[in-house]
């Protein structure tokens, strides 16, 4: 179990919580541009793939933890499934939304929806599990 307390973590400090930092000043930028009605494509399609890599690192984040709990899923759906099932995650169609828009954004420019969407409601989504995993990070991995 150690080795794999060991790898739930490492994973979380060092794939998901350097790039959940960097999204909060983008978050920022894109909140004063989506405010002054701008709506810069490059920045948004940076935004957007920066948001893309956040996710994936939190699934990966969520896929060794519930390794962790042993608990071993395969794609995307079935993490955040059983993250719900397990009740580590209490919005599970929103997740299910994201990832499908996740997904959608690998291969399209973003609107100014996509955008609102990431701000308004995924990067919340993100953040509950951002203090969920703080928390757990530090009582031991439980």
């Amino acid at each position: 179990m150690i080795n794999e307390t060991i790898r739930w973590k490492s994973r979380y400090n060092g794939d998901f919580h350097p790039k959940y930092i960097e999204f909060i000043e983008l978050i920022s930028k894109a909140k004063n541009l989506r405010e002054e009605k701008v709506f810069d494509v490059e920045f948004f399609m940076f935004f957007t793939a920066k948001f893309v890599k956040l996710f994936d690192g939190f699934i990966r984040v969520m896929k060794e933890y519930l390794q962790y709990k042993g608990i071993f899923q395969v794609t995307h759906r079935e993490v955040i499934k059983e993250c719900f099932s397990n009740e580590i995650i209490f919005d599970g169609q929103d997740w299910i939304d994201m990832l499908y828009d996740v997904e959608r954004l690998e291969r399209a420019i973003p609107t100014k929806d996509d955008i609102d969407l990431i701000i308004g409601k995924y990067f919340d989504l993100i953040t509950k599990m951002y203090e969920y995993f703080e928390k757990n990070r530090v009582h031991n991995g439980r």
